[in-house]
């Protein structure tokens, strides 16, 4: 979900739809909620880009986005400034990011 969520935040100016599979015994059409996506960044400032270690970032008004490939290594994204992990809630200079995976970093 986080994978999916800033992929498109970073390389798009549209959005995603995420479903995932549910126990229900009937076809259906529901989605899951997820805190994540609670968080708010703001308005785009610039478009997303690739960074030398093969991940990409995009900076918001009230933060920044970053999204690891598939296949790539895990990355380290480092600030000038605290940001707080929405996918964590940890506060840092710097965050770990894995392969296949994404993350926002707020501005406090």
């Amino acid at each position: 979900m986080r994978a999916t969520t800033t992929l498109s935040l970073v390389r798009s100016d549209g959005y995603c739809l995420f479903s995932d599979p549910n126990p229900l015994p009937t076809a259906d059409h529901l989605h899951n909620w997820y805190p994540f996506w609670e968080r708010r960044l703001g308005k785009a400032l610039a478009p997303g880009a690739a960074r030398p270690d093969g991940a990409w970032t995009r900076e918001f008004a009230g933060g920044t986005a970053a999204y690891n490939p598939k296949g790539n290594n895990m990355v380290t994204i480092t600030f000038a400034d605290p940001r707080v992990s929405v996918a964590t809630g940890r506060r840092g200079l710097t965050h770990a990011i894995a392969p296949c995976d994404g993350d926002c970093f707020l501005r406090e």
